[in-house]
């Protein structure tokens, strides 16, 4: 005996995501990196829609065995496809910019929305060097949270681009949401 096969792709998809956003607030410019969690709980997933806040340019995709990756800045929606369906736990890594116009700036953040998940959590890091006053003003919907809490892996992968390092950044704020 013998127990069946599982056959995923017979399956109706459900899955959940987890979004930990590490914002670097810099002189004329916004920088975010997301690391996109998908935990597939049934079925597989191909093609993953993710739904970007308004004012935000995304710059950079990856996740392993990414074939192809489009944004569209009038729907501001991102459209991956992977080169065969998951059934496993994956990352998206997603790099966006907010440009803004020198000092002092004003920015309306958000967070990224996956389309088709039964749930999202995620949490949100705003960092920026010293010689940047970061006021927040607005956090509805958001919940404060300690910023030795965040993320460490998506801190790690925000700094590892040198790009970011134009000085050195610390995290000033730290929230937490739920979808």
């Amino acid at each position: 005996w013998r127990p069946r096969a599982r056959k995923t792709g017979l399956e109706e998809t459900v899955f959940y995501s987890e979004v930990n956003t590490f914002v670097s607030m810099q002189a004329g410019v916004v920088d975010l990196t997301s690391l996109v969690r998908y935990q597939i709980a049934q079925g597989e997933i191909k093609e993953l829609k993710v739904k970007i806040p308004a004012g935000m340019s995304v710059t950079s995709v990856t996740a392993p065995d990414l074939a192809t990756w489009s944004f569209d800045p009038e729907s501001h929606l991102l459209d991956a496809i992977l080169e065969k369906p998951r059934s496993d736990d994956f990352t998206l890594t997603v790099v966006a910019q907010i440009a803004c116009e020198g000092l002092p700036y004003s920015v309306t953040l958000g967070a990224l929305q996956v389309q088709n998940a039964s749930r999202q959590r995620g949490a949100i890091a705003i960092a920026a060097p010293d010689t940047i006053q970061v006021r927040v003003d607005n956090i509805k919907g958001l919940n404060p949270m300690n910023i030795e809490d965040f993320s460490t892996g998506a801190v790690t992968m925000a700094m590892s681009d040198a790009a970011r390092m134009r000085g050195a950044i610390g995290i000033r704020r730290a929230f937490r949401y739920n979808q």
